[in-house]
């Protein structure tokens, strides 16, 4: 009897197959053995698409792949896959020249030759596919396939056991046999054959299943020569099921589940009956935001399930009226008083709340998590809408909590007495707090998940009708995909109404009081004004022109927290959404995607804080110069990385002409001429057109002390306006806008008012030449300091010969309290062989390094705000502790967000030995190591700082 398996490619993906690392087919009796204690496995790899497969760079993936990754945690296996054919793979496998085989289904007679696990490592079976836009067929629907042509591949017994199943339903199908998988899928994408069986195991992207049937599971099986290794996966495969059970099924979802956002197929009872109801009557809530509510103005339904049942439309061809009241109550007394709508737009995914209701359910639409929203703590008085799921839930959920409940006829009510005071606290799903905390009203409230309390959604469909009607609900709203399902919430959940005055005063109280305090000093000083008016006609004109300058900038200054509202809210809610999207996608390229997307969002963020920042430190005088040698090459190297990548985005042509004295090195702040540099290529290459010319020149001229730099970029841009050209160099002023997050400028207004305040403190200037329609040339000019090429080059060696370090046996005490910050220190000191102790705050550090003997930390690395004892009381604690020989000298190395100059002289003033701002920079913190805790090769002693 032939074993049956799930069935890979043919010989033509074998060349492929021959990327996988390769190994010698010998009897490997002692081999097997070893691998139960963890060392190499040799796994029979054959081609099947999500079962086994092959990636671009040759390495293995797939169902099984994957599942033996995670029985590789438990036994510390490591793989090596040999490719071949099904049949050979077996064959090793009984002859003992492979280890494991994946994708095996239970046979009494094999049974006596290989060794299967215990527990099954997932459910096969066979299947009955039909094309995607194919609607003609419905699951399940017998009396639709009479007559079909049905290709299965020869000598499987798919044909067959369809072909009987058919029969006992009293149908005749044709069997069309064909060579292989892959024919049998051309066959079907060209209308050959109606129907494909394949297997339950096999990927089936852009096909839908009308029919499951002879489900089997299938093992992982081991040589008979291998009883130790049998022991061990049987060990692992069991703890991995006691952790969690639903394992197998999350990798069945991730590997055969193509059917997601596909077009529901009809039986013909299902599509009679959506041709002879048309138009079906939905009940609605008014005013749950922003699930479902009516518009005041124009009367019309909007919402997340407006969406989703326009989506329901779509595949079904019915138009849905919505009717609904003045509140939720009264829609809810009118259903249960006997006049119910056939549909309930959305209700609890809860049976005894839909028997309640006398509604059906159709699967869930939306999951949520339940978020407490308060302005007290340790306040007891919650607010909850009257009638609703989510009350019923949050009651029997905090049932222990000690609440006092108050009911109002809206979610909108609740959340507004809390603002004001009336309640303490309420309860949201996550959908409507994103949406109200959208709202400057509400952006100050605070909130929290609920652990373990999550609600669903769905649609209700009457007792009362066909049961026709809930079927094909089922079936349109079950196509509607998850991508599609966050598009839709991520559209809703946000509230895009013009912002009032009452807006401006939430988000930007202290100005707003400014502003008016500004106001009422005009008033004042203009009565003064009036009755002195002849005696102070020249002091008045002064006042008024003072008073109109700081108005300005009060508007300027408002205006752009406006905007840095937006921008700051707008990568936000990418990193959110795409996070979100992220974790419920089973598709890596779209996880890549998104990961690719919230990285953008997470730079565009830090530029704009960088902005901020940096204009802060310019106007109370704190930015310093930091100058350093830079060589041309170096710069080349920076505009062709950073630079080049952004203008060739673009398709534009992007010329770079460096014209420097090989003799002599410029000395500059490297950091602060890259901004200028950055700032004008970036506005450059963003206002030039796709396809357009961006270019870069360097001409240096020496004198005897002095080196003349001229930096210019220039393009065929748009332009600028005379007008625009007079402000162009003052903070928060643009003449035209973009916004997008994938920007290479944070649009801030702040980028060539930095650029500007920089030359200033490097004493050089800046022009600018532009004409709209014709481009525009920016002009800097420097001039630094230089050194010789070769007393470069001669720094560059001893550098060099300081940076070798040797960090065995170093040891190091990380006082963090930020988990993710442990995380990110901890891998970037361990990548560099010291060894880290964790303290989670100051207090706990100090009781570490008292504990320790003297010289058993080589350093201390020190947050600075940490809970019960911050960095900078911790660290005077060590250094003053008595009887310590090492608790003066050890170093202190501080790393913190706090980043300003200030913050650098209070860690000195502590007793720290360097500062390091976050966040962190492997360079800079393999840098700090090697100056304070680095030994040389030779044995040397660390570089000093």
């Amino acid at each position: 009897m032939r074993i049956k398996a799930i069935r890979g490619k043919t010989a033509l993906f074998l060349a492929a197959a021959l990327l996988l690392p390769c190994i010698c087919l010998g009897a490997p009796a002692a081999r097997a053995a070893e691998a139960a204690g963890g060392a190499d496995v040799r796994v029979g790899w054959y081609l099947a698409d999500g079962l086994q497969e092959l990636k671009a760079d040759g390495g293995a993936s797939g169902y099984d792949y994957e599942y033996l990754k995670a029985i590789a945690q438990y036994t510390g296996w490591k793989y090596t896959f040999v490719a071949g054919s099904w049949d050979e793979c077996l064959s090793w496998l009984e002859e003992g020249k492979i280890d494991l085989l994946g994708g095996v289904s239970w046979d009494a007679q094999w049974a006596q030759k290989i060794g299967y696990s215990e527990i099954a490592a997932g459910s096969g079976g066979n299947r009955a596919i039909c094309r995607a836009a194919d609607t003609r067929f419905a699951y399940g629907d017998y009396s639709a396939w009479d007559g079909l042509k049905v290709g299965t591949v020869k000598g499987s017994g798919r044909g067959e056991s369809f072909a009987a199943r058919c029969g006992r339903h009293g149908v005749s199908v044709h069997l069309v046999n064909l060579a292989g998988p892959q024919e049998l899928l051309n066959a079907l994408d060209i209308g050959r054959i109606d129907l494909a069986l394949v297997s339950q195991s096999r990927r089936t992207d852009g096909y839908r299943p009308v029919l499951d049937y002879d489900s089997q599971p299938f093992y992982f099986a081991v040589s008979k020569s291998s009883p130790d290794l049998l022991d061990a996966l049987n060990n692992a495969m069991g703890q991995i099921y006691s952790v969690e059970p639903g394992f197998a099924a999350s990798l069945r979802k991730k590997y055969f589940s193509g059917t997601e956002g596909l077009a529901p197929g009809f039986t013909k009872e299902e599509q009679a009956y959506i041709d002879s109801h048309r138009e079906i009557t939905v009940a609605y809530d008014p005013a749950w935001l922003p699930i479902e509510y009516r518009d005041g103005r124009t009367g019309t339904m909007g919402g997340v399930m407006r969406a989703a049942f326009d989506e329901v439309s779509q595949r079904t061809g019915i138009t849905f009226r919505f009717v609904t009241s003045d509140s939720y109550a009264a829609v809810r007394d009118q259903l249960q008083g006997g006049g119910k709508a056939p549909i309930l737009s959305s209700i609890g995914y809860d049976f005894n709340w839909g028997d309640e209701w006398g509604y059906r359910l159709v699967p869930p639409l939306l999951e949520t998590q339940v978020e407490s929203v308060f302005s007290n703590a340790e306040g007891k008085t919650v607010a909850l809408p009257q009638g609703y799921y989510l009350s019923k839930t949050v009651m029997e959920h905090e049932a222990d909590s000690g609440y006092t409940y108050r009911f109002y006829p809206t979610v909108g009510e609740c959340i507004s007495a809390v603002r004001s005071g009336r309640a303490d606290r309420t309860f949201l799903n996550s959908i409507e707090l994103s949406y109200y905390l959208s709202m400057p009203k509400y952006a100050s409230l605070n909130f929290q998940a609920v652990p373990d309390l999550t609600l669903r959604f769905s649609i209700g469909v009457s007792d009362q009708e066909d049961l026709l009607l809930y079927s094909v609900m089922t079936k349109a709203a079950g196509s509607i995909s998850q991508q599609k399902l966050a598009q839709i919430i991520s559209e809703n959940s946000v509230n895009e109404r013009a912002g009032s005055l009452l807006d401006l005063v939430y988000s930007n109280p202290v100005q707003v009081l400014a502003v008016i305090a500004l106001f009422l000093l005009l008033l004042g000083a203009t009565a003064v004004a009036a009755v002195r008016y002849r005696l102070l006609r020249r002091e008045r004109a002064k006042l008024a022109e003072v008073n109109s300058r700081l108005i300005r900038a009060s508007e300027a200054k408002s205006e752009f927290l406006s905007r840095m509202s937006h921008d700051i809210r707008t990568p936000m809610n990418g990193i959110i959404g795409m996070t979100h999207i992220a974790q419920e996608q089973a598709n890596p390229p779209r996880t890549e995607d998104c990961l690719r997307k919230i990285d953008i969002s997470s730079a565009y963020l830090l530029g704009l804080i960088n902005d901020v920042l940096d204009m802060t430190k310019i106007e109370s005088g704190e930015l310093q110069l930091h100058p350093e040698p830079y060589p041309p090459e170096e710069l080349r190297q920076y505009l062709d990385s950073v630079i080049r990548p952004l203008s060739e985005a673009r398709r534009q042509t992007f010329l770079l002409d460096i014209a420097a004295d090989p003799l002599r090195i410029p000395v500059l702040d490297k950091l602060r001429t890259n901004q200028i540099i950055f700032n004008l290529l970036a506005n450059a290459i963003k206002y030039t057109q796709e396809g357009g010319r961006v270019e870069f020149r360097l001409e240096e001229r020496v004198s005897a002390a002095k080196m003349e730099i001229r930096l210019s970029v220039r393009d065929n841009g748009r332009g600028m306006s005379p007008e625009f050209q007079k402000v162009l160099f003052e903070p928060f002023t643009q003449e035209d806008r973009v916004r997008s997050m994938e920007s290479i400028s944070s649009s801030s207004g702040l980028g060539l008012a930095i650029v500007k305040k920089i030359v200033d403190l490097m004493d050089g200037t800046i022009e600018v030449q532009s004409e709209v329609g014709a481009g525009s040339t920016f002009s800097v000019c420097l001039s630094p300091e230089f050194i010789t090429a070769a007393d470069y080059r001669r720094e560059v060696r001893s550098q060099s010969v300081q940076e070798e370090s040797n960090f065995a046996g170093k040891r190091v005490l990380l006082c963090e309290d930020n988990k993710i910050n442990q995380e990110i220190a901890r891998t970037l000191l361990e990548r560099d062989g010291v060894t880290v102790e964790l303290a989670e705050n100051g207090q706990d550090g100090c009781r570490l390094f008292k504990a320790s003997p003297p010289g058993y930390y080589s350093a201390v690395l020190m947050d600075l705000r940490m809970p019960l004892m911050d960095g900078y009381e911790a660290t005077r604690a060590i250094r003053a502790m008595p009887g310590r020989a090492d608790a003066a000298s050890v170093p202190i190395i501080a790393m913190t967000a706090d980043a300003f100059e200030d913050d650098i002289q209070r860690c000195l003033k502590a007793g720290m030995n360097e500062h390091i701002a976050k966040p962190l920079d492997p360079g800079k913190v393999h840098a700090a190591l090697v100056r304070w805790i680095g030994r040389r090769p030779d044995g040397g002693a660390p570089a000093q700082m």
